[in-house]
């Protein structure tokens, strides 16, 4: 597969018909889902079978995968620090040493 060059104008812009994703979207799930979609039933049997096992671990899961589609999964919280840092300041400083 050969990538053609984006046009674009003088200023960087892209042109009028120019894509950065000319292939478009991906394909979805959908074709899957339509597949698996006739045999819900069964799964969901399945799933709440699970429920009754004597093993622990399975029953967790089971019981983990009902929640997970009933209410959605839980929000998963995530830290972050965020630093900024003065290019253009750098710069003069290296332009410019300091005495």
């Amino acid at each position: 597969m050969s990538a053609s060059p984006v046009r674009r104008d003088t200023r960087g812009r892209l042109l009028p018909g120019s894509s950065l994703n000319p292939g478009g979207r991906p394909a979805t799930l959908e074709p899957v889902r339509a597949l698996l979609r006739p045999h819900a039933e069964r799964f969901v049997a399945e799933l709440v079978r699970l429920l009754d096992s004597e093993d622990d671990a399975i029953r967790l899961a089971a019981i983990k995968e009902y929640l997970d589609r009933l209410c959605g999964k839980p929000v998963q919280s995530t830290e972050a620090s965020v630093h900024t840092l003065n290019i253009g300041r750098l710069y003069l400083e290296a332009l410019i040493p300091t005495r």
